[in-house]
């Protein structure tokens, strides 16, 4: 291959693949420069890191060796990575910021970076496509990677106190996406127990707050007193009502004894005449026989029937006069209780009646005060109800709000980096001109780099270095470049990447 000079920028020349470049020389302030030898097709390349920051530009063919300069510069700064050789070389190296990689049949590291590189290693290339397919799962590495750049971390106080009094299930997690997920499902599992715990509790409400017309009593409420007045009504009405008894008992009594007072009424004065008379005559005929018999002991046979007949007259007749007799005693018993029976004062059918209405409205009263007790018990398990409800219904309302904050808890620490990202629903969202929610991952690829290479420069802040694919940077428009220039001035970073031209190989700080 014939040599070829390329005139690119005042500065010395350097040789690639047997073709001399230029180098340019670089400004005053820059005082400190990352010098490669013997790196893929690079003999000899000279970078600038720029005293105020910015960003550093290699331009360059396509095969030059652009990518594999800021491999080398990667390798520099982070630690990881090897070098490759120039074909015909024994080693490979790069050296600046205080530190020598040196690649030959081994690979050696010394001295100590004096810049800042991106935490943790991490490829800003992950912000922009993880190479995950299932968006969620890719937005959380998306997430991880900016909060290792914002070397922020997520621990586990800071969702547990989200709300008091729940414990959540976070164990020995320590990946803040799987944190915020366990703990806001945690928070709406929560959030539903109080919901369905405020809405039986309203129903309950609602069906205790009915006011039947029974319930609308004024009278007493203590069964005490309820209890005494039935009882006194009750005895009342059986007091009246066995008076009532009784007087219809005396009054049959004293109507069936009048009866047999004048059945047995009927000729007994003149039956009893009669009968003494009967009495007195046999008696007389006794004597006169017995008379008879003594002086005519040969009539004594006849005398002695006769005087039979005559004892069974007379016992017949003591009998009857003994009836009659006791016929009248029982006719006087009759008439004293006919005399009794006429001083029986009536019991008033109007005074049962009312007792009886009296009981009737004493265990009313024991319905409708218990009625009442029952109500009155009912709105105040109404009233507690409703608090329940309210209760939990506010328990809802703060597993909601604390569901929401697992989110609020990323997005702070994703905030640090300054770029307006946010997570919530489990994606990155940020506000653009589009619209307010636009999923990160739904922009263009040349916006995600954009704030990706933002996040990179804000976390490696002053005196700090970033490498930006060279893929990157050309899929950038002209102002977000200048924009990135701007901010890595501002913050005094420096970021170095390439841009493919038709010239062998140039430098331009931006």
């Amino acid at each position: 291959m014939s040599k070829q000079k390329v005139v690119v920028r005042d500065g010395r020349e350097i040789e690639v693949a047997g073709a001399k470049v230029l180098v340019p020389t670089f400004p005053a302030q820059s005082d400190r420069e990352i010098v490669l030898e013997n790196v893929g097709p690079v003999k000899r390349c000279t970078l600038p890191v720029p005293k105020g920051g910015g960003v550093v530009i290699l331009r360059g063919r396509n095969g030059s060796g652009k990518t594999h300069v800021l491999n080398a510069v990667q390798a520099l700064v982070s630690g990881d990575g090897s070098l490759p050789v120039r074909d015909g070389q024994g080693r490979a190296s790069v050296e600046g910021l205080g530190v020598t990689l040196r690649v030959g049949k081994r690979a050696a590291r010394s001295g100590e970076l004096e810049v800042t590189a991106i935490e943790g290693g991490v490829d800003p290339s992950t912000l922009v496509d993880p190479g995950i397919q299932d968006p969620e799962k890719a937005d959380a590495q998306r997430v991880k990677a900016l909060l290792t750049l914002a070397r922020a971390e997520a621990r586990p106080e800071q969702f547990n106190g989200l709300m008091p009094g729940v414990e959540l299930p976070l164990g020995d997690e320590t990946d803040p996406v799987k944190l915020a997920a366990i703990a806001k499902r945690a928070y709406q599992a929560r959030a539903r127990d109080s919901e369905q715990e405020a809405e039986l509790a309203r129903r309950e409400a609602a069906a205790l707050e009915s006011d039947p017309e029974g319930y609308r009593y004024d009278g007493p409420t203590d069964p005490q007193v309820l209890q005494s007045q039935l009882e006194a009504a009750t005895r009342r009405k059986m007091e009246l009502e066995a008076a009532a008894r009784a007087n219809e008992a005396a009054t049959v009594r004293a109507n069936e004894a009048l009866a047999r007072v004048r059945v047995l009424s009927h000729g007994h004065d003149t039956k009893l005449r009669l009968a003494t008379e009967q009495r007195d005559a046999a008696q007389a005929e006794w004597d006169n026989h017995e008379r008879i018999v003594a002086d005519l002991k040969q009539q004594l046979a006849d005398a002695l029937v006769r005087r039979d007949d005559a004892e069974k007259r007379t016992e017949q007749a003591a009998a009857n006069v003994e009836s009659l007799e006791s016929a009248g005693r029982t006719i006087l018993e009759l008439e004293a209780e006919v005399n009794k029976a006429s001083g029986i004062v009536p019991v008033d059918t109007a005074a049962i009646t009312e007792a009886a209405e009296a009981v009737t409205a004493a265990t009313d009263n024991i319905r409708k005060a218990q009625l009442k007790r029952q109500h009155e018990a009912q709105i105040q398990r109404c009233r507690e109800a409703k608090v329940r409800s309210s209760t939990a219904g506010l328990a809802a309302r703060d597993a909601r709000d604390a569901a929401a904050k697992c989110d609020h808890v990323l997005s702070s620490l994703i905030d640090t980096c300054g770029t307006g990202l946010r997570f919530d629903g489990g994606r990155l969202r940020l506000a653009t001109d589009r619209g307010p929610d636009e999923l990160y991952a739904d922009l263009s690829h040349g916006e995600r780099w954009r704030i990706a290479i933002d996040v990179c420069v804000t976390s490696v802040g002053a005196e700090g270095l970033i490498v930006i694919p060279q893929e990157a940077w050309e899929g950038l428009d002209p102002i977000a470049r200048e924009q990135i220039a701007q901010h890595c001035r501002e913050v005094s970073a420096t970021a170095v990447t390439a841009e493919a031209d038709a010239c062998e190989m140039s430098v331009e700080v931006l």
